[in-house]
């Protein structure tokens, strides 16, 4: 693998549109050496989203559009970042992330992990990098520490996460979602119906499904193949604005969802006694 390996950030959105931007921007503006596209799914978003989204392209050129999909532009910001952005129906973040990894997949070493209401600090990939460098054969994903901003009063904590534990991420979820993810635990790890995330645990919010569970099943199923890692160190910020989906979720959607991956580990276990 090259020293700079090709990095894609995925940030999909959906009504989002005060928010995107900035998480845009964050993105754009990594001090990263090596090659960074910045892929924006468009979940179905009802507001001024998509117009936000354009608005950070220079001369976009339209793509052919896959199903389900209502159109796919591409171009470059003005720093020389290549940017995807593609505009679908609403189907929910999981699905809206898996259409942006496969979508990016041939030219892409690992993925970046951004959700649409938050942000990167300038230093995020270069550093997330950097430790999954150390063993990208073994380190299936790199996570760190990040600032809560809370919208409504200005007022900023630090969130410091556990250093990972293979016992407790059984427990608990330790792993912050706006994490690095290589392509090989991506693809090693994929569902046996071609999902990366399982969108049976966050569906659709226009329907209103939320689930808040899908990037927790993603790190069980990773840690059985890969090793996780933890850098203790802010390296981004994330926003509590009141309209964010995972505190939209009640505790019958969560139990649902545990009760849902608890079968599944059950069952990948089940197969390898096979």
């Amino acid at each position: 693998m090259e020293k700079h390996p090709n990095i894609t950030i995925i940030i999909a959105n959906y009504n989002y549109g005060e928010h995107v931007g900035e998480a845009i921007d964050s993105a754009i503006n990594q001090n990263y050496s090596g090659k960074i596209t910045v892929c924006i799914i468009n979940d179905g978003s009802t507001g001024d989203s998509w117009d936000v989204i354009q608005n950070r392209m220079i001369d976009p050129v339209a793509e052919d559009a896959i199903k389900g999909m209502y159109e796919i532009l591409r171009s470059t910001a003005s720093d020389g970042r290549d940017i995807i952005a593609i505009n679908q129906e609403n189907t929910g973040a999981s699905i809206a992330r898996n259409v942006g990894i496969e979508y990016c997949l041939d030219f892409t070493d690992a993925y970046c992990i951004l959700d649409a209401d938050d942000e990167y600090y300038n230093s995020k990939v270069k550093k997330l990098v950097e430790k999954w460098m150390y063993n990208p054969k073994e380190i299936g994903v790199v996570y760190a520490d990040y600032n809560i901003l809370n919208t409504k009063t200005g007022r900023i904590l630090e969130e410091f996460k556990q250093p990972y534990n293979k016992e407790v991420l059984a427990q608990e979820c330790i792993v912050h979602s706006n994490a690095l993810i290589s392509k090989e635990a991506f693809v090693t790890t994929r569902e046996d119906d071609g999902e990366f995330y399982d969108s049976e645990l966050h569906g659709p919010a226009s329907g209103a499904f939320i689930g808040s569970c899908e990037d927790y099943d993603l790190w069980v199923r990773i840690s059985e193949k890969f090793s996780i890692t933890h850098i203790p160190e802010c390296l981004g910020l994330a926003k509590i604005t009141g309209n964010n989906q995972s505190i939209k979720a009640n505790p019958q959607t969560f139990k649902i969802n545990a009760e849902h991956m608890r079968k599944k580990a059950e069952d990948r276990r089940n197969a390898k006694k096979q």
